[in-house]
């Protein structure tokens, strides 16, 4: 099975990508019903998660983008609740293992939610799968930033019958097992929260990323803002504020920054990557009518090339990269928080 899976998969790709001077397209295969989150491995190689939330008869796997081919990297762990796994956000740690958010609640009811570690060997294959934590909600994007995984998640009620409903950003030793989360505000893993009034978009995730100088900025798409969480001695958060409000950043999901410290949203609605320069001036970057894509989702960046999952114009899963014509600072010797 797996060996048909890799070469229909290589087969689709030579035959359906598109490029031009400095962007690339890569429509997934028919075996993927739609693509989450990406990350750069630390060989090199573009991985996509995707986890089939669309049609469960497709299993959940990890894509990789590899000198422009795509190849099954892996399946998903399943959870033993609901027989499959829901990975969403991906990163590599250091210890070149993956770490995802495994959004259980897409398929389960409750605080099924669980971050995971994925072991990887010297060959660059997974080989077996640890928890990280779990009892969360929606866990959807994820970030390595010094010894912590800082996780987004989204879609419950502040309190039992209350109108208010909120998404949290939470933080979880990287090198620790078996964490328990509870929905408490005494949480000892949360590290704050973000009420919104309009249940019309209690389902619209959070978005994070650190940028070179180890700023931590949260999208928040409900409230069409971006917010800027520091930190104090302790790790714990000294201020949440509000770091730019404006209509382009409703219905963000992925979220980069550069080395230069220019972040780049992905919005679905208007189908377009808009970078935020350090003087906080929105503009577009990344037009999906001009390029061929709908609905970017995750963005990550690395070494000059800005990657993001998307679909194509017929709606088809993909991935995307555009290649910068201008030298980028590197994000290489980012600060610790």
């Amino acid at each position: 099975m797996y060996r048909r899976l890799f070469l229909a998969l290589i087969l689709w790709t030579v035959s359906h990508a598109t490029w031009g001077a400095e962007w690339e397209l890569y429509p997934l295969n028919d075996f993927c019903a739609d693509a989450s989150g990406l990350t750069l491995t630390p060989w090199g190689d573009v991985l996509i998660s995707v986890p089939n939330f669309g049609d469960t008869n497709r299993i959940a796997m990890f894509i990789r983008l590899h000198e422009k081919q795509l190849y099954l990297w892996g399946i998903s762990p399943v959870s033993p609740a609901s027989g499959r796994g829901v990975p969403a956000g991906i990163v590599f740690g250091e210890d070149e293992n993956l770490y995802i958010c495994d959004n259980q609640n897409r398929v389960a009811d409750g605080q099924e939610g669980r971050i995971l570690r994925v072991l990887v060997n010297s060959s660059h294959r997974p080989y077996a799968a640890q928890l990280v934590a779990s009892g969360l909600q929606h866990p959807h994007r994820i970030a390595i930033f010094g010894e912590h995984l800082y996780v987004t998640q989204y879609f419950y009620a502040a309190q039992e019958s209350s109108d208010v409903w909120q998404s949290s950003l939470y933080r979880f030793p990287i090198h620790v097992e078996n964490i328990p989360v509870t929905p408490l505000p005494d949480d000892p893993s949360l590290l704050h929260t973000f009420p919104f009034t309009n249940p019309e978009k209690k389902q619209l995730p959070l978005s994070l990323c650190f940028d070179p100088s180890g700023k931590l900025y949260v999208g928040n798409p409900a409230e069409g803002a971006i917010y800027h969480v520091t930190f104090d001695e302790k790790g714990k958060v000294r201020e949440v504020t509000e770091y730019l409000r404006a209509s382009e950043l409703t219905s963000i999901d992925g979220m980069a920054a550069d080395g230069a410290g220019n972040l780049y949203i992905g919005n679905a609605s208007l189908h377009t990557i808009f970078r935020i320069t350090p003087a906080k001036t929105i503009e577009p970057f990344l037009r999906g009518e001009e390029v061929g894509f709908r609905q970017p989702q995750d963005i990550c960046w690395g070494e000059g090339v800005l990657y993001f999952t998307c679909r194509t114009l017929e709606s088809t899963p993909a991935v995307g990269l555009w290649r910068f014509s201008e030298a980028v600072p590197s994000s290489e010797n980012a600060a610790q928080p």
